[in-house]
């Protein structure tokens, strides 16, 4: 059976650096894909609430600068912050030549980015958003997204490289996806995949390999590494992924990993892009 094909990539724009890091890597996903690219902008209710009270309130701004905002003056910043948010997207789309839309609700950041991925194929943000600027480790709204949305969801802090090695994780014969995936992603390229197998020398790990192997060859992936894991832990999967240099690291959804906090932490911390898929 074949993965579902990416049709539709949403991209959750603020004002942060990740932010339009997430922008650039949906435009270029999207144009390797062939999908149309999906702008949401979402005026946090909360910060308006805040503005609302009848006494001075210090806010961070977008800029990260400390400004007294009453909630006529940040409504305005949000309009800004909207339009530039727009141009950046119709500038990245048309430079990869693909479809988009874009679109501005109001709400809870969280439920209104659940609500446009429910209707999306790949939601592509920032690991952390403008109100963190500096952290490092997924944000709030990146870990629910992760935990809550039905469709694949891609993370990261900078833009990705598609001329890099993608690297997938195939723990089990029903993470088939993200092998699907990645080869639409290469598309031909030679640079070529690294999937990483758990179980070492076991036999589990020798019938996921052939297994791996077999559905790569039916896709037309040609160059292909393979690296057996001693054991399924999420520190050794990071420090190879640092190691190996890669443009992406593609993880199944139904992963038992995902659900582990300090794995999350992990994936927080690296540097390269994260894509789970569904």
């Amino acid at each position: 059976m074949m993965a579902a094909k990416i049709r539709r990539i949403l991209v959750a724009l603020d004002a942060s650096s990740h932010s339009f890091s997430a922008l650039a890597a949906a435009a270029e996903l999207a144009a390797e894909l062939e999908a149309e690219l999906l702008g949401l902008f979402v005026e946090d209710i909360e910060l308006l609430k805040v503005a609302e009270l009848p006494y001075e309130r210090q806010i961070v701004s977008f800029s990260g600068v400390l400004r007294d905002l009453d909630k006529a003056g940040l409504e305005q910043e949000l309009r800004l912050q909207a339009g530039r948010a727009r141009r950046a997207l119709e500038a990245a789309a048309k430079h990869s030549k693909v479809r988009w839309s874009f679109r501005v609700t109001r709400g809870a950041v969280v439920t209104e980015v659940l609500a446009a991925a429910s209707v999306s194929d790949l939601i592509t943000l920032g690991k952390t958003g403008w109100s963190r600027p500096g952290k490092r480790g997924l944000g709030a709204t990146a870990r629910t997204v992760l935990a809550q949305a039905s469709g694949s969801v891609l993370l990261l802090e900078r833009d990705i490289d598609l001329s890099h090695p993608l690297m997938v994780l195939f723990d089990s014969s029903q993470a088939v996806a993200g092998l699907d995936l990645a080869a639409a992603i290469l598309h031909g390229k030679e640079d070529g995949l690294l999937v990483l197998i758990p179980g070492a020398a076991s036999e589990d790990a020798e019938r996921l390999q052939a297994a791996a192997s077999e559905r790569l060859k039916s896709l037309g992936v040609a160059k292909v590494r393979y690296r057996c894991l001693a054991t399924l832990q999420g520190e050794q999967i990071a420090k190879l992924a640092q190691s190996e240099d890669g443009g992406v690291l593609i993880l199944p959804g139904s992963s038992p990993l995902l659900k582990e906090a300090e794995f999350q932490n992990l994936l927080g911390r690296l540097e390269l892009p994260v894509l789970v898929v569904r």
